[in-house]
């Protein structure tokens, strides 16, 4: 076993947690030419799953899930077929900034 400093006592807990988003979002495009900033709302559910563990006491495993509704503000650019946006998350305790790359497939109009 393992190193474990005085000051830690005999437990330690792990955790660790999921969050799935299944947002409807709504985009408005600024009319540029070539790069096309854009501006989005995402409004829906989140279903989010909390795992925890304690190793070194009574070993008990845990899962707690539970679905809250959040939104998310979005901002970004479109260049060509690559898309490049950030978006905060926000939902009770679980708020959040994601970084989004991607690319469009299809004919855009």
């Amino acid at each position: 076993m393992g190193f474990i400093p005085a000051d830690l006592g005999s437990s330690i807990d792990l955790s660790a947690a999921t969050i799935v988003n299944t947002t409807v979002v709504g985009y408005y495009f600024l009319s540029t030419p070539g790069v096309k900033p854009y501006f989005g709302l995402g409004l829906g559910p989140y279903f989010l799953t909390t795992y925890a563990v304690d190793p070194f006491g009574s070993g008990e495993e845990f899962k707690i899930s539970s679905t809250e509704f959040g939104f998310m503000p979005k901002v970004g650019i479109n260049v060509g077929s690559f898309d490049l946006g950030v978006s905060y998350h926000i939902i009770s305790d679980a708020n959040f900034l994601a970084l989004n790359l991607g690319f469009n497939i299809g004919k855009r109009a």
